[in-house]
């Protein structure tokens, strides 16, 4: 059985909106800076998009603890 345990800080809702205006959250868990949140939200938006040559990354528009 395999059992996932949390890692400690505090789960946050990050709200972005893309390029066409489109807003969505993102929860991310387990980070105990603001600032860490909103980097792992970013790298996890735009890690499949990198290679295209017109991507343009997420605008984070709000942070809040989940």
């Amino acid at each position: 059985m395999t059992e996932f345990t949390k890692s400690p800080g505090w789960d946050w809702a990050i709200d972005y909106e893309d390029e066409d205006g489109a807003s969505e959250t993102m929860l991310v868990f387990g980070k105990i800076r603001i600032d860490d949140a909103i980097e792992e939200a970013r790298r996890s938006l735009s890690a499949n998009f990198f290679d295209l040559p017109d991507f343009v990354p997420p605008v984070v528009v709000g942070v809040r603890r989940a």
